[in-house]
């Protein structure tokens, strides 16, 4: 069997550390909670009350510290008991709790309330967003360029790094393979699109993505309507 990379999987881990910082654990049969790194009998980790520089490299579980019914406390939290006396490991599995739901479950809803409101303080704004989604440009153009600059265009390129092994040809000049950076900056047709505009807007390059960022953010917007002036025949003869 091939294996196929999830691009669905890729996205939800990004946030998995995220969901980490607000999950707790209810301690069972312990065999799988990390000692040193899950939050399991405090509110931050004991490598961060132990100030343990390599704490999460250590593999230990809670399991191996609970023997014969009593805690075999480290010799670094051996000043710190109180950490310990109110946990009991019960004789099931362990349980995860999301601290930020009363009944302690991570349900889609909650999920999405948390997600929405921590997006709107610690997500970036893309910043470039309001300058290509205009009410007068088609949306499958607009779809296209946001495509381009989330690398999410399906080109041979984009599909060979999924895992599909393809022979690759820009079927514009048939001598390249096919990428956004070539398609949209390196390849002759879209080299004589670009000296095209290099003529009306003359401080500018085009040269990466990068650049026509740069360009959209400010100038970009004149262009469109100075393209929505011209004739369909000006269209043609550049």
């Amino acid at each position: 069997m091939v294996y196929r990379s999830s691009s669905l999987w890729y996205e939800i881990k990004q946030f998995y550390s995220t969901i980490l910082d607000y999950t707790s654990w209810t301690i069972g049969t312990s065999s799988f909670i990390n000692f040193w790194n899950d939050k399991w009998c405090a509110t931050t980790s004991l490598a961060n009350i132990a100030e343990l520089s390599n704490g999460a490299s250590i593999p230990d579980t809670v399991s191996q510290f609970w023997t014969c019914g009593d805690w075999n406390i480290p010799l670094s939290l051996q000043q710190m008991p109180h950490l310990f006396s109110h946990i009991m490991v019960r004789a099931e599995h362990d349980i995860s709790n999301w601290i930020l739901d009363e009944s302690g479950r991570l349900t889609l809803k909650s999920a999405r309330t948390f997600f929405l409101d921590w997006g709107k303080s610690a997500r970036v704004s893309c910043g470039w967003g309001k300058f290509i989604w205009f009410s007068y440009i088609p949306p499958s153009k607009t779809l296209v360029l946001w495509k381009v600059f989330h690398g999410r265009l399906p080109t041979d390129q984009h599909i060979q790094n999924k895992g599909l092994h393809i022979c690759s040809m820009c079927t514009l000049c048939e001598k390249h393979e096919e990428s956004i950076q070539h398609l949209f900056f390196e390849c002759v047709n879209a080299l004589r699109i670009w000296s095209w505009v290099r003529h009306i807007f003359p401080t500018y390059d085009f040269s990466n993505k990068d650049d026509l960022l740069t360009f959209i953010k400010s100038d970009g917007s004149p262009l469109i309507f100075y393209l929505d002036d011209m004739t369909y025949e000006e269209l043609c003869s550049f």
